[in-house]
This record gives C-alpha cells, structure tokens and sequence, in this order.
C-alpha cells in the first residue's frame, strides 16, 4: 500500500502536465485557424463582404435551422436516456443540450462533462454508462455524413486530384462506422476492477441504446441533423449571390458534420470553416466564400447559443440549488 501511494501521488502531476499541454495546443490551433482564415476573409474582402448584410428573413431562416438542430439533438440524447434507463423529460433534455452546446467551446469539451455531472446527480447515471450515448451518437452522426459523403465526392467532384484522397477518406469513415456501430457487444469482462466495471457498463450501455431498433432512430435524427447542417450552408452561400446545386451543398455539409462530431479545438472554430473553404475550392469556385458562408453560419449558431444558453445553465443551476 504504501508503494501505490507515492505512484499515484505521482502520476496527478503528470496527468496535470498533459492536461496543460493539451489545453494550450488546442488553444494556439485554435487561434492559427482563426487567424488563417482572418486573413483569407480580409483579403477578400470586397468580394464577400456584403454577404454580412443578411436580409431579415434570411437571418430568421438560419435561426430557425439552428433551433431546429438544437432540438434534434435534444431528442436524440433524451431517446439514449430513456434507453438507459434515465426517465429526463425533453424540456429539461432541451436545457442540457444548451448547456453542453454553450460549454463546448471551452477546452477539454467543458459541456459534455457538466452534462454528465447533472445527469448522475439527477438520475444517478454511470459515466460509462453516459459514455456510450456520447460514443454511439457520434458514430451514427459520422457514419451517415460520411455515407452521403462519399456519394457526392463521385457525383461532384473530377476525377483526380483531391477526389481520391477525399473518397477514401469518407470510404474508411463510412466502413469504419458502420463496423464500429454492427461490433458484438457479447463480450463483456468479467473482474470487479476500476476498468472492467466500467468497461461492463460501456458495452451494456450500447447494447440497450441500439438494441429493438433504436440505431434506425439514431439514423433518421442523424439525417435530420445533417438536413440541417446543409440547409443552414445554402442559405449562406445563397445571401452571397450563389445558388449551389443540392449535390454541392450535401458534400459542404456532410464534410461539416463529419468534422463537428469531435472537439479537436474549442468548437472546432476555425476548422470547420477551413474545411468548407477547402471544399468550395475542389468544387471551382472561390475558397473565400466557403470560409466566408461557414463563418456566417458560425456567428449565427454563437448567437443563438449564447442566447440559449446562458439562461438554460441559470435555469439548471437554480434547480440543483434547491
């Protein structure tokens, strides 16, 4: 006992170093992206910027898309609860969702982790058992962006160049997916070690959420969410003048769902509207104004989250005072 002790003591101040580590890379990509595409945006100036001057109903358009794609989230992880045998109502699922939206552009994917605090105070749910709605989510999302991806980069794009390597990409993402939703959970180790336990209640928590067809469900919300990831883009690219044919616009917004499903950096900010800038340039026509039309829809979802947000943590946070 007195040897585990001194390890312990410590490996806290190695796994505080790489907490560190990580917390100021993903903050300096971070802002290298931002700043990346700063640049491109200034030097294009002229050319988008009166796509910033969006007309009223365009605006209430796009905030109309984000509310609707909170609301598919907030569905979907109240579904997972329920399978889990966590009885959340979907007004107060809706409340989480926000919260974890509005955390998720802190570092370490800050509203993830408060939401599963809430959840085991109220339910009292199992991390691992939280784990395995985060991990099945996420890989339902990928697996159907990645499908649809892979279709329109043979439908859209010409043959050579970035088309390989963007096919195979959304191949071993869609094969990888599927195999990883379809993998047999009837393997569970046995013990009563820290890991097992866990590993215990991570297996049993994916049987029961894609068990009795619940992976349909989680595939027709992840359609949904894609539906309008790619509605929210042509709707920004159409503020510029540019009215995109349905094959580009589905390929714009699969490679941006894929891109979402982890936190690379806070929020991905950046990222995702590089990546749509990429794209826009494979597909002929200018980087910027993918950058540009991303960032549009950047602004417009940060709107609306700190909107949502803030008072939906005042609303949780006043609950668990009492």
């Amino acid at each position: 006992m007195n040897e585990v002790v001194p390890r312990l003591s410590e490996a806290r101040p190695a796994v505080s170093r790489a907490r560190r580590v990580r917390t100021i890379a993903g903050v300096l990509i971070g802002l290298g992206c931002v700043t990346f595409l700063g640049r491109h945006l200034w030097v294009w100036r002229e050319e988008v910027g009166h796509a910033f001057t969006l007309q009223p109903s365009t605006l209430a358009l796009l905030g109309f898309f984000v509310f609707a794609a909170h609301a598919q989230r907030a569905l979907e992880f109240n579904y997972m609860l329920r399978r889990l045998s966590a009885k959340e109502s979907l007004g107060d699922s809706f409340l989480l969702t926000a919260v974890a939206l509005l955390l998720n552009n802190f570092p370490f994917s800050a509203g993830s982790a408060a939401r599963a605090v809430a959840l085991q105070k109220k339910h009292n749910l199992h991390y691992a058992s939280y784990l395995s709605a985060l991990i099945i989510s996420a890989l339902v999302n990928a697996q159907t962006a990645a499908v649809l991806g892979f279709g329109m980069c043979l439908a859209v794009l010409p043959a050579g160049g970035p088309r390989d390597s963007l096919v195979t990409l959304f191949g071993v993402a869609a094969l990888g997916g599927t195999v990883a939703m379809l993998a047999p959970t009837s393997y569970v180790p046995g013990g009563e070690t820290f890991l097992a336990r866990h590993v215990r209640r991570l297996i049993e928590g994916l049987r029961l959420i894609r068990g009795r067809g619940g992976l349909f469900v989680l595939i027709a919300t992840s359609s949904a969410k894609l539906l309008f990831n790619t509605l929210r883009l042509w709707l920004c690219f159409r503020a510029m003048g540019l009215t995109l044919p349905a094959e580009y616009v589905a390929l714009l917004g699969s490679a941006a769902v894929m891109i979402s499903v982890v936190n690379l950096v806070p929020g991905n900010i950046g990222l995702r509207e590089l990546l749509v800038g990429a794209l826009s340039g494979a597909m002929g026509f200018s980087p910027a104004l993918g950058m540009a039309a991303a960032t549009i829809d950047r602004a417009v979802v940060l709107c609306y989250t700190f909107v949502v947000g803030v008072p939906s943590l005042l609303a949780i946070r006043r609950a668990f005072a009492r």
